[in-house]
């Protein structure tokens, strides 16, 4: 994969530097390289869609109900760039970069946050995850019911004073 990645990075420097500088343009990712990127970015879109629907294929139903919630966020963060770069087209060329730039911002920043959330927040993928269970004894997560609590009296250094 990596390869891949690489081979995709070279050629898309050689494709900027073949095209050079066109007084056309307004910003970098216009015309045939512009196209690339927009390709990339849906075809790794493409593949992310099939890598989730496979991973959700072998999950129970919780995992499930949280990967479709990923899925979602995920999704809008890929979207993002092909959907905005539809949409500038409706503006002069001139503003087309900095409203691009500006939404891409804005959308990213927002899936991001939404993506925090999934993650950060006490909800279903921590319930999910080994975050909910605590390593201390006697705190009544997953790890801590493994060992049983300490017997009264046995090998206790903390003794009552009267």
């Amino acid at each position: 994969m990596a390869l891949a990645v690489a081979v995709l990075h070279v050629a898309l420097v050689l494709l900027d530097k073949w095209g050079g500088e066109a007084a056309h343009e307004h910003h970098e990712n216009g015309g045939a390289l512009g196209l690339a990127l927009l390709g990339a970015r849906l075809l790794l879109f493409a593949w992310f869609t099939k890598e989730i629907s496979d991973l959700q294929a072998g999950a129970g139903l919780q995992l499930q109900a949280f990967l479709r919630r990923f899925q979602v966020a995920a999704s809008a963060y890929l979207l993002a760039y092909p959907a905005l770069l539809l949409v500038v087209q409706a503006f002069a060329p001139y503003l087309r970069h900095p409203l691009l730039q500006v939404g891409l911002l804005a959308a990213q920043t927002a899936c991001a946050l939404w993506l925090a959330g999934l993650f950060l927040s006490k909800g279903r993928y921590y319930e999910l995850s080994d975050m909910s269970s605590s390593v201390l004894p006697g705190s009544g997560g997953r790890a801590a019911a493994a060992d049983p609590p300490p017997v009264a009296g046995q090998g206790s250094s903390l003794r009552r004073r009267g």
